[in-house]
């Protein structure tokens, strides 16, 4: 969970989540430590360092740092992302300017974020076999970054914004994935309704909702129904 006005921010290679909120950050660094992380500093920072979790190993093999900062900000990502954050934490950084610019088309009540960067076929060889058809694939090369922002309340909203690599490809994103007739049936293999589809040059812009309670369940389908089984890898 990001917020838009942090000096932290920055695009950096790798994967970075930040937290905001009232923590008891010794407590959580010293948990963590007794779960199995190693202790170090940067810049005089109390940080852990964090093997992959049990879950994790047949994905991934990089250590994670973890730390939080005076009780109220939670970082952890992989160290080169943690050093990124932590250096414009130091030297007081203006938000970065190209994160702050994909941010924008998210509406402001949105709780949490999160921005993903990377190619669309790179996107497509992450997904389930069978989400997408031959027409899903075509449009999903020409999507360069995905933006989903979430607000929570009575009822849940999920907002997305993707940049595609030109007008035509927008559009044709955008007629999939509303009301009209679908180029490929993403909505139906997501069991998704999509809403206020919209294009801006070359943005397409939409949301999901649902209630609260069904919020939970509807993201662990989501994960199960898009990501390739552990067993693939």
């Amino acid at each position: 969970m990001l917020e838009t006005a942090d000096p932290l921010l920055e695009i950096i290679s790798g994967a970075l989540l930040l937290a905001r909120g009232s923590f008891d950050g010794r407590r959580i660094l010293e948990d963590a430590e007794r779960n199995g992380g190693t202790r170090t500093e940067y810049k005089g920072v109390r940080i852990v360092n964090l093997k992959p979790f049990p879950r994790e190993q047949g994905e991934m093999r990089d250590t994670r740092w973890l730390t939080v900062l005076d009780d109220n900000t939670a970082i952890f990502g992989t160290p080169i992302t943690v050093m990124g954050a932590l250096d414009r934490y130091v030297s007081s950084s203006p938000v970065d300017g190209p994160l702050a610019k994909r941010l924008q088309p998210l509406k402001p009540d949105v709780n949490c974020w999160s921005v993903l960067t990377m190619p669309g076929a790179v996107l497509a060889r992450h997904l389930r076999a069978g989400v997408l058809d031959e027409a899903g694939v075509t449009l999903l090369r020409g999507v360069s970054n995905v933006a989903v922002g979430i607000h929570y309340g009575s009822k849940q909203r999920v907002d997305f914004v993707l940049h595609a690599d030109s007008p035509e490809t927008a559009m044709a994103l955008a007629w999939s994935l509303g009301a009209q007739p679908h180029l490929f049936s993403i909505a139906d293999t997501l069991q998704t309704h999509f809403e206020g589809v919209s294009v801006t040059q070359n943005e397409v812009r939409g949301s999901v909702r649902m209630k609260a309670k069904e919020f939970d369940p509807w993201l662990a389908a989501m994960y199960a129904r898009l990501s390739i089984p552990e067993s693939a890898h």
